[in-house]
């Protein structure tokens, strides 16, 4: 018989997290953290490890699976090869490019810029085209509207 284990009360470090994901679908250390920093999912303690140092901070286990089921989708869809380069051209008619200041405008619940670039670049969102400013300056990268709100929808709770 097997046991069913309470996850809520289970603080494990992001090393530990990532070793109970599937093995197809393990989000990196550095995606992992950026997710948490993002989302500003707040530790649940600190752990000292037996080497010295300083203590390593725990997550609840049970929200760190709800988030990598979260964006699991995203670490087995197929991403765009590259780069965005100078010579890009700009979205296709069929996809919508929204920077991500233009988005921000439109989602809800609402997301900060920080949260928004923090998922964006923790899970390699790669850009789908640039817009030049009305200004002097770097041009804005756009990002699929589609793929934003998938995004936000599965992390918006």
């Amino acid at each position: 018989m097997g046991v069913a284990m309470d996850l809520s009360r289970v603080a494990v470090t992001i090393d530990e997290a990532i070793l109970t994901f599937a093995p197809p679908l393990r989000l990196s250390y550095d995606q992992l953290a950026g997710l948490i920093a993002a989302l500003g999912i707040r530790p649940v303690g600190k752990r000292q490890e037996p080497r010295r140092g300083r203590p390593r901070l725990t997550y609840n286990l049970e929200e760190l699976e709800r988030l990598h089921a979260a964006v699991a989708p995203w670490l087995e869809a197929p991403r765009q090869q590259g780069r965005v380069t100078r010579g890009m051209p700009m979205a296709s008619s069929e996809v919508v490019g929204l920077t991500i200041d233009e988005a921000l405008t439109v989602l809800n619940p609402p997301m900060t810029h920080r949260q928004l670039a923090g998922l964006i670049a923790a899970l390699h969102i790669r850009p789908v085209g640039k817009r030049p400013q009305p200004r002097r300056g770097r041009p804005a990268l756009t990002y699929d509207w589609a793929e934003l709100c998938r995004l936000h929808a599965a992390i918006a709770p």
